[in-house]
Formats: structure tokens, sequence, C-alpha cells
């Protein structure tokens, strides 16, 4: 009875060894979309992350394979080759600006088509819809700030813009959003501020549209 534990450990351990990767060569295909798990409205603008990863071998491999940003419909797909490295690939949330879903992590089928409605949390998120008519200057930064600590960073290109952004906020505390361009000609940048008062619920909504940068104020520090 002694050797029991034993042979037991030894059958488990031969089994997980057992355990083959999905052969190299194959096509892997998802598609989807992304949406709120709370409200079940499509997330947009939102990148996800494709995973291979060997659990439970020792020493794990869980590396990135391929990203994708949903659309405005929160729709997402993605194509990739097996390298035959991994013994199972999911789908998550990735690496995003500002982090600010956690999704669930569904394993995906290499030999079929994966079609999947994909389930994301959000928490105290402010979403700015922002519009900017005239940019005459390079760059256009975009930040906000709260506690006196700078939030996530957007550096936005082009003379006019229509985007999506993203900031943490602690509900209930006010929020200050920042743009800023660098007017070369002045040798100085040009700074517009706006505080929001943020409620008590997951995710905010603003919608923002600035006319024109160049009438953005010299920032004197």
């Amino acid at each position: 009875m002694k050797r029991f534990p034993l042979i037991l450990f030894v059958y488990l351990a031969l089994c997980t060894s057992c355990e083959k990767n999905i052969p190299e060569g194959l096509t892997v295909s998802v598609g989807g979309t992304l949406v709120d798990e709370n409200t079940g409205r499509p997330i947009p603008y939102i990148w996800m992350q494709v995973n291979g990863n060997n659990y439970p071998a020792h020493p794990p491999l869980d590396n990135s394979i391929v990203a994708v940003q949903t659309d405005k419909d929160g729709y997402f797909s993605a194509s990739f080759k097996t390298d035959g490295r991994y013994r199972q690939y999911t789908l998550s949330k990735g690496t995003i600006e500002n982090r600010v879903y956690k999704a669930e992590r569904l394993a995906l089928d290499p030999r079929k088509y994966n079609n999947i409605l994909i389930k994301a949390k959000n928490w105290n998120i402010l979403q700015v819809n922002l519009k900017v008519l005239q940019n005459p200057y390079d760059t256009l930064s975009y930040e906000a700030q709260m506690f006196n600590t700078n939030n996530y960073e957007y550096l936005l290109k082009g003379r006019q813009l229509d985007t999506v952004v993203y900031f943490r906020y602690a509900a209930g505390h006010p929020l200050e959003l920042r743009a800023r361009v660098i007017d070369r000609v002045a040798g100085r940048q040009r700074v517009h501020t706006q505080a929001i008062e943020t409620p008590l619920r997951d995710t905010f909504i603003q919608n923002i549209t600035i006319n024109n940068t160049a009438d953005f104020p010299i920032f004197n520090p």
C-alpha cells in the first residue's frame, strides 16, 4: 500500500507528459465581438490578444502570438500560423491603452474557425469622444490628471481628429482633461484644460469638440 501514492504520481506525470503540442503549420482563425459584461454593448477600439501557452508544462510558456483591435462596432478578426510550440491558444484582453478593460480568457480550437462573443468588464472609465476641427501643429497631447498625478497620455497626430480615448478615474473626484500642442513659432506650449466632475458609475462618456488648437492660451509654468 505504501507504493500506491508513488505509482499514482508516476502515472499522472506520464499522462501529463503525453499531452502533445498543437502541430506546426495550421492556420488558426478567430473573429467575434467584444461586449460589455454589464450592458451587452459592443466595446470599440480595444486591443485583443491571442496567447500561446503550454500549461501545465514546466517551465510554462505564455507568449503573445497576435494582437488585433476591435472596430467601432466591437468586432475583431485575426489569423495566424501555429509553430508547434504550444498546447493551447487563448484569446483575452491584451495590453491596451490605459488598461481599462479586463476580459475573460477563452481557449481557441486550432482546427476550425473560432466565432467568439467575448465579455469584458470595466471599472471607473471615462470615455472621451474627441473631435478636433483644426490642428495646425504636428501633434496633440491629450491626458487626464487626478490628485495631481497624470493619467495616460495620448499623442494624436493629424490636422483634424475624430477619435476615442479612455482614462481611469476615481468616482466622485474631479478630473482635469488637458490638451497640449507645441507652437514652434512662439517657442512655447499652448494648453487647454477642462475640469470634469466624475459620477458614481463604471463608465462615463464625455463628448468634447475642440474648434482650433491655435486658440489655446500660451502655457506659462
